[in-house]
């Protein structure tokens, strides 16, 4: 489609904490509760990047964050109140994360790790939760930032620009600074030593570089020098060096996307293939690379059509295999994306007739079409050209019209249609005249044969799962490891029955793979 420049406008990027808002906690200047905080850093890895919804479930936030229903309204109202939370379409939607495709150097986010989420951090007292933030929105996990001690406490040589106003005394200060180090979170340094919960006598050499005076509990502030101290998250955290809680959180909402959009329609996720839920995101990551957010508006819908319209048959899709894509997602993008933007495009073509705006921008429209060309069958392509010559007098002539102008000589709105009217054409031309058929009888014919065959390849998937139905049912209240690679290889031939394979065969038709955890044979 050389016509058309893919112009690929829109990145998919994934959410991530807003380093800068996270610095405000951590400084205060945003003032919240300690539990907001926890609900911060608990939901951080359930935000979708496109759109910043939360796929987090209210009770798991209350059960893991040992919440009363009244609290976490609470915090939900008060984050809402700090313009850091709102909600739409029944959803929570972040305002405390940014968008990143994965690039080094960039400096805008702050990661979240496992250990923020763990009881460790949740159960400490707010400031010095709010000091851990501060640590760690200050630069890249590993690498130390230079501050003074002075600046991390109320004094007459504090900085009102840089330092922090919770802690009212050195003390207190101190107290938080030791709880980080003492739970492995950070190392301090002092000149060239570092100290960390293995160095001996931590405490003491750090009272003693800020010349504490144990006996009458103050810090010497006779003169202006402060005592400059270099402060980083723990490098073992992110390095995965101890254990596997000491990692980065990874993102996971597009598969909560889509174990909440599942649940909703009682499909048990958990007996779908492993495979199967990537190849589903992979779609939505294309569409909202292509598209932007019409490209997210068009996922969600057809997902959501789909799982209502087929419900627990979408387990039996997941079990009959092409050559690279499980069915079910196969079967989402033939019969719901397509269509969907099938009825975009038709919906755009009628609006250039009538001379409306289109809500679709320019680049939008043109890489629709690139979409459809792209991934359509020779059927879909059919079926939009009837839909489109279909609709009335007026838009068979701008049809033709626009089919037959040179390409240079139109409008641009309506130079993407003509390359994919003229693909369209080369389908009719390909398929041989029967007998004395005119243009148009000829025409009929190859409609109903692409309405047919995609007609069949509906109804030859729908026996399919009626046969697997009779055959194989999934074991109730067993959710074996999602990711065990044990299968069985079951075929089924034209009589539809099954059959345990042992060694190898040559593959009939229509290809079953089933995990073993799910088998059960009449």
């Amino acid at each position: 489609m050389a016509a058309l420049n893919n112009t690929q406008a829109y990145t998919y990027k994934t959410a991530k904490l807003d380093r800068d808002i996270m610095h405000k906690i951590g400084v205060n200047h945003v003032n919240l509760s300690s539990n907001a905080i926890n609900f911060i850093l608990f939901v951080a890895n359930c935000i979708d990047g496109a759109d910043g919804r939360i796929y987090v479930d209210r009770d798991k936030i209350r059960r893991e964050l040992h919440m009363q229903k009244k609290t976490l309204i609470r915090v939900i109202q008060e984050l809402k109140d700090k313009e850091l939370l709102s909600e739409k379409n029944g959803f929570l939607v972040s305002h405390f994360h940014v968008t990143t495709n994965g690039e080094t150097g960039q400096l805008r986010y702050m990661k979240n790790l496992k250990k923020f989420n763990s009881s460790e951090v949740f159960s400490m007292k707010k400031n010095a939760k709010r000091l851990l933030l501060k640590i760690a929105a200050m630069g890249t996990v590993g690498l130390p930032k230079r501050t003074s001690v002075e600046n991390l406490y109320s004094n007459k040589l504090h900085d009102e620009q840089f330092g922090v106003f919770y802690h009212d005394s050195y003390q207190e200060f101190s107290a938080n600074l030791f709880q980080l180090i003492e739970k492995d979170l950070i190392h301090v340094g002092i000149g060239k030593n570092t100290l960390t919960k293995d160095t001996e006598g931590y405490k003491e050499k750090f009272h003693e570089y800020c010349e504490f005076d144990a006996e009458n509990g103050k810090v010497r502030t006779k003169s202006l020098s402060k005592h400059p101290i270099s402060l980083k998250i723990n490098h073992d955290l992110s390095k995965a060096r101890k254990e596997k809680s000491f990692e980065a959180l990874k993102n996971v909402a597009n598969e909560e996307e889509f174990k909440f959009f599942a649940s909703q329609y009682q499909i048990c996720w958990e007996l779908l293939r492993p495979e199967t839920i990537p190849y589903f995101i992979g779609m939505k990551k294309e569409l909202i690379a292509r598209l932007g957010l019409l490209g997210l508006e068009i996922y969600r819908k057809s997902l959501i059509k789909y799982f209502a319209e087929h419900q627990e048959n979408v387990l039996y899709h997941d079990l009959i295999i092409d050559e690279d894509e499980t069915k079910a997602a196969n079967y989402m993008k033939d019969f719901y994306i397509l269509e969907e933007i099938k009825k975009i495009i038709v919906e755009t073509f009628v609006s250039s007739r009538s001379n409306k705006d289109s809500l679709l921008s320019s680049e939008q429209r043109d890489e629709l079409i690139r979409f459809f060309y792209d991934k359509g069958s020779v059927n879909h392509k059919i079926k939009l050209d009837e839909e489109l010559t279909g609709l009335n007098s007026e838009n068979i002539s701008l049809y033709s019209e626009v089919l037959e102008t040179n390409i240079k000589d139109l409008p641009g709105h309506l130079k993407p249609f003509n390359v994919l009217f003229k693909d369209i054409q080369l389908i009719y031309q390909s398929i041989p005249l029967v007998g004395e058929s005119d243009i148009n009888t000829h025409k009929i014919m190859v409609r109903k044969l692409a309405e047919q065959n995609l007609l069949t390849n509906k109804v030859k998937l729908q026996e399919a799962v009626n046969e697997l139905k009779s055959k194989v049912s999934f074991i109730s209240g067993r959710y074996p490891n999602p990711y065990n690679n044990l299968t069985q290889v079951i075929q089924t031939d034209e009589l539809g029955y099954l059959e345990k394979l042992k060694g190898t065969r040559k593959a009939s038709p229509l290809k079953v793979e089933i995990p073993d955890w799910i088998l059960k044979v009449d």
